[in-house]
């Protein structure tokens, strides 16, 4: 059994996994340490609308995710932002 504790074991796995991640892995991350999320837009397909969410504003802020949907991408992108 594992004689470490909870946190470094935590940091360890979080490390071999930020060591495995691919470049947009990686600015989703870094995104989220300095600006408090990142923004992922969706393309509208067929009869659904284009929409764009936050990840990460509730792990940095304590607020739940927002989701824009319908809006142009410069717009949501703007208003999750803020």
């Amino acid at each position: 059994m594992d004689a470490r504790h909870p946190e470094q074991t935590l940091k360890i796995t979080f490390k071999s996994r930020l060591e495995n991640m691919d470049a947009a892995e990686k600015k989703r991350l870094d995104d989220i340490e300095k600006h408090g999320c990142h923004v992922i837009q969706v393309l509208a397909e067929d009869d659904c609308p284009p929409f764009s969410y936050s990840v990460g504003i509730e792990q940095s802020s304590g607020y739940p995710e927002v989701i824009i949907i319908g809006l142009k991408r410069e717009l949501a992108h703007i208003m999750v932002n803020e």
